[in-house]
């Protein structure tokens, strides 16, 4: 603790801000422009702020002109996972999830959720804030995920027409084997059962729906093909049950495929979303890095 008081001291002299004179990821700022030592500077992680919204990823991607702070104390964490800020202002907060946690609660999980961390970080500030959830990723996807605060027209209005207003939902997605067809357009027809699973149909079947999943190849290996993935519609396990249909299945899905991973977790990381506001008009776009364990596979086999 005399480490980061003594860091803390240096830093935060006269409420210093530090304008970012670069594009660089953070921990690389703080070690090569701030000159923090690197065991210092992962410390100081905990505390940053970028634009005054909290950060705590090290491979956050900081740009020239954004405004450097750090707070009095760490970001809350609970229940073993970080809460990593993407984006926050008044009306929405969207943070990096990690895999491995539920979005909302489930019958057998009421309180480790997204949901659950997230408003206890906003009443932590105001006990009265409310906290409503825009959308949903799968439990074991990891990546970009909004929250509304407070303002239930905004909900409404955002969720009613959530189809016409979102623009674009990407992935990084792992799948097992070689992708020969560098980039397609998937169109075909899902249907959901009874229990959580859903299954390819055809357009005959008046239950499924229409799903489109544009796809590109980025890099391959012997046994793995990386794949930025744009969904044009938002069906229940789109990418699992379309890529395990065409024989492609995702690594770590023990739903589809049921196919081992070699990084431990599902290789599915919601990269960037983005939709355009009705209310004011505006386009919001949140975006996250590649998980570094996603690119040691494909490091590895250069």
């Amino acid at each position: 603790m005399k480490v980061f008081t003594f860091l803390y001291n240096i830093l935060m002299k006269n409420n210093e801000q530090h304008i970012v004179n670069k594009d660089s990821l953070l921990l690389e700022y703080l070690i090569n422009e701030l000159h923090i030592n690197r065991n210092k500077a992962k410390t100081l992680l905990k505390f940053a702020c970028v634009n005054g919204n909290p950060i705590s990823k090290f491979n956050y991607e900081l740009k020239k002109g954004d405004v450097l702070t750090f707070n009095s104390s760490p970001i809350k964490t609970s229940k073993g996972f970080d809460l990593d800020i993407i984006y926050e202002d008044e009306n929405f907060i969207v943070i990096n999830k990690p895999a491995g946690l539920l979005t909302i609660a489930s019958e057998s999980e009421k309180e480790k959720t997204a949901y659950h961390l997230v408003r206890e970080y906003v009443q932590s500030k105001n006990k009265h804030d409310k906290l409503f959830i825009l959308h949903r990723i799968d439990k074991d996807t990891s990546g970009v995920l909004a929250f509304i605060k407070n303002n239930t027209k905004l909900r409404d209005t955002l969720q009613e027409q959530w189809n016409d207003i979102v623009l674009t939902r990407k992935y990084y997605a792992i799948v097992r084997g070689r992708i020969n067809k560098k980039e397609d357009t998937i169109v075909n027809y899902i249907h959901k059962g009874m229990g959580e699973t859903v299954n390819i149909s055809d357009e005959s079947d008046k239950y499924a729906k229409k799903a489109i999943t544009e796809y590109k190849v980025m890099k391959t290996s012997g046994k793995h093909t990386l794949l930025d993935v744009n969904i044009l519609t938002g069906r229940k396990n789109q990418i699992r049950v379309t890529f395990n249909d065409l024989g492609y299945p995702i690594i770590g899905d023990q739903k589809y495929g049921k196919i081992k991973s070699p990084i431990k977790r599902l290789g599915l990381h919601a990269y960037e979303l983005s939709f355009k506001n009705p209310v004011d008009n505006k386009t919001y776009t949140f975006k996250t890095a590649m998980p570094q364990e996603f690119k040691t596979i494909f490091e590895a086999s250069n």
